[in-house]
């Protein structure tokens, strides 16, 4: 449990307006005043943004939410599932890893079989495996479904198989529940502090004989993992169709923003005036 000593992580960044994601993995240790916890990196990656609903959440009026603990799903809670577009999912490979990764499809994606079994299509995406591989390995998992109109949680944990199919797209992964957690409300929070440190580091301005920037992406090898768009955000972009969209000559004051989208790209599919960096 956090707070009490070294812990396995797995955390998840996602800004629904802009449809972003980033994983982040390592190790939490408790900060020695108790005041919070420390997290020492070990992965960092980025996913494309397929599935992902678009929307921009606002704060939910900070409430003492009832607390509901069960061994299956309320038919309240059970609704919420039904009309979910969005969960996240939480996995271990069963020794020192654990991830954070997130779920979207059309409202009824995440079926509910009975109280105690559920089950969603797992969409072709990255081909990342990272989910599939840690349930192949350790069957424990939990659920994240959030209610975005009233600020609730619904936690689930419990025991999950992949059932593969005749090709990608008949796989399916079954979820057994074996505990369910619910909060009916946003969490109330303290009032943080305002911050005495005030950041003066810029973005470099560049030099008027700057010359321009050619950049270039091969779309026979870009596989869409999205790197490029975390580590340079206003060159790189996916449109609506998950397509990797670009400027060829971007300002040349983003060139180190650039060098590190050509670095991060696992297929090195970017080039940046004419070569690799």
């Amino acid at each position: 449990m956090l707070g009490r000593g070294p812990a396995t992580i797995g955390a998840l960044a996602l800004e629904p307006a802009t449809r972003r994601r980033m994983r982040i993995n390592g190790t939490s240790s408790p900060l020695p005043n108790g005041s919070g916890w420390r997290l020492r990196v070990a992965q960092v990656f980025a996913n494309c943004p397929k599935y992902i609903q678009k929307r921009s959440p606002s704060p939910a009026p900070c409430a003492d939410g009832a607390v509901v603990e069960g061994d299956g799903l309320t038919d309240a809670q059970a609704n919420l599932v039904g009309r979910a577009d969005t969960f996240f999912v939480a996995t271990t490979d069963g020794s020192a890893g654990a991830d954070a990764n997130h779920r979207g499809g059309a409202p009824g994606f995440l079926r509910v079989h009975s109280p105690t079994l559920l089950s969603w299509p797992d969409y072709v995406g990255n081909a990342m495996f990272t989910t599939l591989g840690n349930l192949w390995l350790d069957s424990r998992a939990g659920l994240l479904v959030p209610d975005w109109e009233s600020g609730g949680l619904l936690r689930i944990t419990g025991a999950a198989r992949v059932l593969w199919g005749a090709d990608p797209g008949d796989r399916t992964v079954e979820f057994t529940v074996h505990h369910v957690v619910s909060v009916s409300s946003g969490v109330c929070s303290p009032t943080p502090r305002p911050s005495t440190r005030s950041s003066t580091r810029r973005s470099p301005r560049p030099s008027e004989g700057s010359p321009p920037m050619r950049v270039h992406v091969d779309t026979t090898v870009c596989e869409s993992h999205g790197q490029c768009v975390f580590a340079a955000p206003d060159v790189f972009a996916f449109d609506d169709d998950e397509e990797l969209v670009y400027q060829s000559s971007p300002d040349p004051g983003r060139r180190p923003a650039v060098r590190r989208a050509v670095v991060s790209c696992p297929v090195r599919a970017i080039t940046l005036d004419g070569g690799t960096a």
